[in-house]
């Protein structure tokens, strides 16, 4: 005996000679077409079929369906039309105390980011030691008194006419660090299809 594919829609007989059990045969065929119905023979939409229970209450639209492999879920599940979503993102839930997730698919963030300073850490930069060079020539002939000593301690003053000092400055370089290049922020991932039922 085939399992049916379709509802049996029997008819009710009316008591008679024919019939002298109709009622019988009646409620007969009442629970066949309840049993049909709730087994998910018809595509009717029976709130207790189970053909109507994975097409609308396991996955309703709007519901999400995951898989590993790219096949569209109409295919799979045999029902629904599906778009596929959330390409390259991962998923978070919603929640109404946070303005950037308290509402269904919202989407934001970058995989990398660059610091501003204002997120730099508190932090001092160290300058690099420096120091004058002072020379004074008195007559025309040079008397050094510097070459790289510091002038706060090694100068003296020069006598004699002509005289005159030349002091050369060296120029503070801050010793600094990093590029500026943007880091990942990438959480750890794991890639599959997400699909959207959509009708």
């Amino acid at each position: 005996m085939a399992y049916p594919t379709t509802l049996d829609v029997l008819t009710n007989k009316v008591d008679g000679v024919d019939y002298p059990e109709a009622a019988d045969m009646n409620n007969l065929n009442d629970a066949v077409e309840a049993l049909e119905a709730k087994v998910g023979i018809t595509d009717s939409a029976v709130a207790t079929s189970i053909e109507y229970i994975l097409n609308n209450k396991i996955w309703p639209v709007g519901s999400v369906f995951t898989a590993v492999v790219a096949t569209n879920p109409a295919t799979l599940l045999g029902f629904g039309t599906w778009s596929q979503i959330a390409g390259g993102r991962v998923l978070i839930g919603q929640t109404d105390g946070d303005a950037d997730f308290n509402v269904a698919k919202e989407t934001g963030g970058a995989k990398t980011h660059t610091l501003t300073t204002a997120e730099l850490a508190t932090h001092t930069h160290i300058q690099n030691a420096h120091n004058h060079t002072a020379t004074y020539t008195t007559d025309g002939e040079n008397d050094a008194v510097g070459g790289d000593r510091n002038i706060q301690t090694d100068y003296r003053s020069p006598t004699g006419a002509g005289t005159k000092i030349i002091i050369t400055n060296k120029t503070a370089v801050n010793q600094n660090a990093g590029s500026g290049t943007a880091h990942s922020i990438m959480n750890p991932y794991y890639t599959c299809y997400i699909w959207e039922r959509t009708a």
